[in-house]
This record gives C-alpha cells, sequence and structure tokens, in this order.
C-alpha cells in the first residue's frame, strides 16, 4: 500500500513535530526528509516553509496515520494504491530457489573435477549463479518490506490562511456579510504588516530621525548666525550714520 498527502498548517514547526509524533505512535519510520522556505514575516509566497517527507509506516496502521493526517493541518489532497506483489514474490521465490538447485549442483560437480580448465569454468558459473543469488534476495526483502510496511509520501506547506476547499453555496445577504468580514480581516492583515515592517526597520528609521534632527538644528544654527551678522551689520550701519550726522552738527 502506497499513499500522498499534502497538507496546508498555519502552525508550521508544531505540525512537523506533531507527524513525527504520529510515526512514532504508529511503529513507523521516517526513510527521508528535506525542507526549506523562510518565515511568512518575508511576505513572499514564494519562500514560505514547506517539507517534503517519506514515511513507513506498518501495513496494518496504514489507514489509522492516513485518516490522522487532519489532526496535524488541513488535508488538500491525499490518494491511496494498492500494490499486489503477490505474483511479483512468488517468481522471485521460485527464482531463488532454481539458483539455489544450481548452486548445490555446481558445488558438487566442482568437488569432483580435476582439471584446471573444468575448476576454473566451474567457478566463474559458481560466481554468477551467487550473483544471481544475492541480487534476488535484495529484491526478496524489498518485497517483504513492501508487504510489511507502507510508505506515504507528504508534502506540508505552510500558508497564510488556509484554503476552503467545499464552500457552501451563499445567498445575497451572507455575501454581503462575507464581503463586509473579509474587508476588516484585510485591514486588520494591512495593519498587522505596517507594524511588523515598523518594528523590522525600526533601527533604520531611528537612525534617519536622528540624521534629520541633526541636520534641521544644523540649519537652524546657521540660520541664527546669520541673522546674528544681519542685525551686527545693521547696528554698525546706524552707528555710522549717527557719528555722520553729529560730525556735520
Amino acid at each position: 500500500m502506497t499513499g500522498n498527502a499534502y497538507i496546508e498548517t498555519l502552525e508550521f514547526d508544531n505540525t512537523l513535530s506533531q507527524l513525527e509524533a504520529m510515526v512514532i505512535k504508529y511503529n513507523g519510520y521516517i526513510a527521508s526528509s528535506n525542507s526549506g522556505g523562510r518565515s511568512l514575516y518575508n511576505n513572499d509566497e514564494e519562500t514560505q516553509r514547506f517539507a517534503n517527507y517519506v514515511i513507513k509506516i506498518p501495513a496494518k496502521n496504514f489507514y489509522d496515520v492516513f485518516n490522522e493526517f487532519g489532526n496535524i493541518g488541513n488535508v488538500l489532497n491525499k490518494d491511496k494504491n494498492m500494490n499486489d506483489v503477490t505474483s511479483q514474490f512468488i517468481d522471485v521465490d521460485a527464482r531463488l530457489k532454481t539458483l539455489g538447485i544450481q548452486e548445490e549442483r555446481l558445488l558438487s560437480i566442482l568437488d569432483k573435477a580435476a582439471r584446471l580448465n573444468d575448476i576454473i569454468e566451474l567457478e566463474y558459473a559458481l560466481q554468477n549463479v551467487r550473483f544471481e543469488i544475492e541480487r534476488y534476495t535484495a529484491t526478496m526483502r524489498n518485497l517483504e518490506e513492501k508487504v510489511q510496511f507502507s510508505t506515504i509520501t507528504l508534502r506540508i506547506q505552510e500558508v497564510y490562511e488556509e484554503t476552503i476547499l467545499d464552500k457552501p453555496a451563499i445567498t445575497f445577504g451572507e455575501r454581503i456579510t462575507g464581503g463586509f468580514r473579509n474587508t476588516l480581516k484585510d485591514i486588520k492583515t494591512g495593519g498587522e504588516n505596517i507594524l511588523i515592517f515598523i518594528v523590522i526597520n525600526l533601527p533604520y528609521l531611528i537612525f534617519w530621525v536622528v540624521i534629520i534632527i541633526i541636520i534641521t538644528v544644523w540649519i537652524k544654527k546657521l540660520g541664527r548666525k546669520k541673522n546674528a551678522k544681519k542685525i551686527n551689520a545693521e547696528k554698525i550701519k546706524e552707528s555710522t550714520v549717527v557719528e555722520d550726522s553729529k560730525k556735520e552738527e
């Protein structure tokens, strides 16, 4: 039995922890996994975190695990396939028995062989038979594992909002109410994004505010110096005029 599933989650780390706990609970193991992406706060859907898993579950627990995926996230789709390996298993088993008989015969003939050329040919044939035995033995182990363990391929995707799959038909009034709620939700999300932007970029904002204050103070000082020079020049001019008028008197 094999299965595939795609799950959305708002709580990425928590979902991964729950999945790993579930695998242990049902006596399975993680055959392989990989993950990537960055936090949702980057505001870039292409960088949202994701994880891919290939898990092995005892065949008897397959349906329990498959049905429990809904407890760790929003399951968008899942499918399962029944792999009948019975005929393949029988073929490999029969081939192994035939090879075993060939090996015994070659060993028996080798024990009686006296000529060097015969011995070399028999050992070469025996080597090929043993290679085939090892190959079919590995195939048999793989088939036995398939019988004992089911394979589930799982993708977990972090999202801002879970997808609503089966949206029921709504009335005109419900559409208005829903639209109003969505507007409020968009306003809330926009406000949160603005707040996050301010918090993240606060050091830059503080830096530029300090620069602007310094420039403003410097400009004011220059303005005061210019005004002081202008006043002093006017005073000197006035005193010169007064002295000149006194001299004329």
